[in-house]
């Protein structure tokens, strides 16, 4: 364990010191806190769910709540069950030399919050739209810019990012389960 411990550290020094560069300092503030952009909440949500009622019609409402329930139960599970659970500390508190290039966060580190909700719904969304490499490439972009931001460690992210995708998978699951013609497969 110590040994997986030390190489989260020398890689999470890595990416927040060594790998630094002042585009990614301008630019991965901004995607760790996408939902924060007004031109992403007041733009690009409302115009993906123009998409998905365009494209699936009434289905739509049953894609929307399917993901509402996936962040839903992500982000509960993770910041009531996991972060309590594990109680880790977060880079700055105790790796020296840490840049902070965003405002300095509360609470536990692992697993990270903004990795498994991320991965869960881009994932989520893959199924019904397609782009799946895009929408996993954004994922990846907000949990690598959690650890070049100087607020998570690489562990932290990539634990959350398979979280995230198994219960993507759960939800899919149970979604058809609960939605999908069984004749005809028609989401």
């Amino acid at each position: 364990m110590d040994a997986l411990l030390g190489a989260d550290v020398w890689l999470f020094n890595l990416i927040n010191q060594k790998l630094a560069h002042p585009l990614l300092d301008e630019l991965l503030p901004n995607i760790t806190d996408l939902h924060k952009i007004s031109w992403v909440v007041y733009g690009l949500l409302p115009a993906i769910l123009i998409f998905l009622f365009w494209k699936f019609k009434i289905n739509a409402i049953k894609i929307i709540l399917s993901l509402s329930v996936l962040i839903a139960i992500t982000d509960n599970f993770n910041h009531r069950v996991l972060e309590p659970t594990f109680e880790r500390q977060r880079p700055p508190l105790y790796i020296e030399n840490t840049v902070l290039r965003t405002h300095a966060h509360s609470g536990h580190s692992f697993p990270s919050n903004h990795s498994i909700n991320s991965f869960a719904a881009m994932s989520f969304l893959s199924f019904f739209v397609g782009a799946r490499p895009l929408l996993l490439l954004i994922a990846f972009l907000i949990g690598y810019s959690r650890i070049y931001v100087g607020v998570h460690h690489p562990l932290d992210v990539g634990v959350g990012a398979i979280l995230g995708l198994a219960f993507s998978y759960l939800i899919f699951w149970l979604y058809q389960k609960l939605f999908v013609n069984r004749k005809t497969k028609n989401i």
